[in-house]
C-alpha cells in the first residue's frame, strides 16, 4: 500500500529535476550573453581593476573555446545529483587510500574557494527565492531543511558549476 510521502517523494524528485533542467538551460545561454556584453559595459561597471581587462578578456576567450565542454561538464555534473543517494562532496580529485596523508594541493583550496564565492553571491542576488524554495521543498518532504549537499541549494550549484569549468 502506498503511503503518503510516496506521491510527495516522488514530487520533490520531479521539482529537483524541474529545477536542474531549467538551470542547465539558462547556464547554456551564458555563453552567448557574455559575448554579446559588449567589453565597454563591463569595463565601466567594473572599474577594471589592474589586470582586470586582460582577466576579462581571457576569460571571455576560454568561454568561447570551451563553452561546449563546459556544458557538458555541467550536464554530466547536475545528472549525477539525481542519482539515488547522490551527494557532493568536494572540489578535485579524490586520493586513492593507499597513497597515505598528502598535503591538499593550493589549486583545489582555490577552487573551493572560488565555488564558496559564488555561492555567496548566488544567495546575495537571489536571497528571497531560495528562502522560499528550500522551505517549500523542506515541508514537502517532510524535513526541517534540505540535506548540506542538496542541489537545492546555492553552494551545490556553485560547487558544479565551477568543478564542470
Amino acid at each position: 500500500m502506498a503511503t503518503q510521502s510516496e506521491p510527495r517523494g516522488t514530487l520533490a524528485q520531479q521539482v529537483r529535476q524541474l529545477f536542474v533542467e531549467d538551470l542547465l538551460e539558462g547556464l547554456s545561454s551564458l555563453v552567448a550573453v557574455v559575448n554579446a556584453y559588449p567589453a565597454r559595459a563591463v569595463q565601466a561597471r567594473l572599474g577594471e581593476a589592474p589586470g582586470g581587462r586582460q582577466r576579462r578578456e581571457d576569460a571571455q576567450f576560454d568561454l568561447n573555446q570551451n563553452g561546449g565542454t563546459w556544458h557538458e561538464a555541467l550536464t554530466l555534473g547536475f545528472a549525477q545529483t539525481q542519482r539515488p543517494g547522490a551527494m557532493l562532496t568536494r572540489i578535485g580529485p579524490i586520493t586513492k587510500p593507499d597513497m597515505g596523508l598528502t598535503l591538499v594541493e593550493d589549486n583545489t583550496i582555490e577552487l573551493e574557494i572560488l565555488a564558496s564565492r559564488l555561492g555567496n553571491a548566488i544567495v546575495d542576488q537571489t536571497q528571497w527565492e531560495y528562502a522560499d524554495l528550500r522551505a517549500r521543498m523542506a515541508q514537502l518532504e517532510g524535513r526541517d531543511d534540505l540535506e548540506p549537499h542538496d542541489v537545492m541549494r546555492a553552494s551545490s550549484v556553485a560547487r558544479i558549476v565551477v568543478n564542470a569549468w
